[in-house]
């Protein structure tokens, strides 16, 4: 027969209530950074501007968009394009900030952005944001 034995002075018990209340208590932690570190809309707007400006640039600010017959121009033009999106950087954080919905569930938050007919998801959270391929 296995019975508890007094080591040191004390019994063994069962640690079940004790890892419980650790638990209760690593998640409390967890919820209160997580509300805490919940990036705010004016964030999340630097942030989405950003990745706008760097997918515009991508796309439309290279030598394979601008017409043969300009080539003399060509990186005038591509300056002037990216010069316009640093500028403009204002600009697109209002278009965003007109066509951004947030839901904010305290602990994280979700963006969800629509431009030129795509819907763009973005999960803000621990002061970072995770955006989802649009749609």
């Amino acid at each position: 027969m296995i019975t508890d034995k007094d080591f040191n002075g004390h019994k063994r018990g069962s640690n079940a209530g004790q890892n419980f209340g650790k638990g209760a208590i690593a998640l409390a932690i967890l919820a209160g950074v997580m509300g805490f570190t919940n990036p705010p809309r004016d964030e999340y707007l630097k942030y989405a501007s950003g990745a706008m400006a760097t997918e515009i640039k991508k796309s439309v600010c290279k030598p394979s968009h601008v017409p043969d017959f300009l080539g003399n121009f060509a990186q005038t033009l591509i300056g002037v394009c990216n010069g316009v999106l640093t500028s403009e950087r204002s600009t697109m954080e209002r278009l965003i900030d007109n066509t951004t919905e947030r839901q904010n569930l305290i602990l994280f938050s979700i963006y969800t952005t629509e431009v030129v007919g795509k819907k763009y998801h973005t999960i803000g959270a621990f002061g970072n944001f995770l955006s989802i391929p649009a749609k």
